[in-house]
C-alpha cells in the first residue's frame, strides 16, 4: 500500500514539476519583455507627472488672471455705475429743460397769435371805418 501511495504521489507531482520548469531562454525572453514594459511605463510616468505639474503651474496663472479681471471688472462696473447714474442725472435735467423751452415757445407762441388777430382786428375796423 506505500509503495502505491508513492507511486500516486510521483506521478501527480511530476506533471505539477514539468509545469512550473521554464527554460532560461524564455525567462530571459519574458524578464526583457517585462523590463522593456517597465521602461515604457516609468517614461510615461515621468512624461505625466512634468505634464502635470505644468498644468499646476497653468493652472495658478490662469487663477491669477480671472482674479485680476474680477478686480478689474468691479472698478470698471463702479466706474460705470456713477456714469450712468450722472447720465440719467443730466437726462432729468434735460427733460426739465425742454419741457420748460417747449412751454416758453407755446407762451410765445400764444403771445404772437393774439398779437396778429389783434392786427387783424385793427384791419378790418380800419377797413370797415375807411369805407
Amino acid at each position: 500500500m506505500r509503495k502505491t501511495f508513492v507511486a500516486i504521489t510521483a506521478f501527480a507531482l511530476i506533471p505539477l514539476g514539468a509545469a512550473g520548469c521554464v527554460s532560461k531562454s524564455e525567462y530571459t525572453k519574458a524578464m526583457q519583455s517585462a523590463e522593456v514594459r517597465y521602461n515604457a511605463l516609468e517614461a510615461q510616468n515621468t512624461r505625466l507627472t512634468s505634464d502635470l505639474a505644468d498644468a499646476g503651474k497653468r493652472n495658478e496663472q490662469l487663477t491669477a488672471e480671472r482674479t485680476q479681471l474680477e478686480r478689474t471688472l468691479t472698478m470698471k462696473s463702479g466706474e460705470l455705475g456713477q456714469r450712468v447714474s450722472a447720465l440719467e442725472g443730466d437726462n432729468v435735467r434735460l427733460k426739465q429743460e425742454l419741457a420748460e423751452a417747449q412751454k416758453a415757445r407755446e407762451e410765445k407762441v400764444r403771445e404772437v397769435s393774439s398779437t396778429y388777430e389783434q392786427l387783424v382786428a385793427k384791419m378790418k375796423a380800419r377797413s370797415t371805418r375807411g369805407r
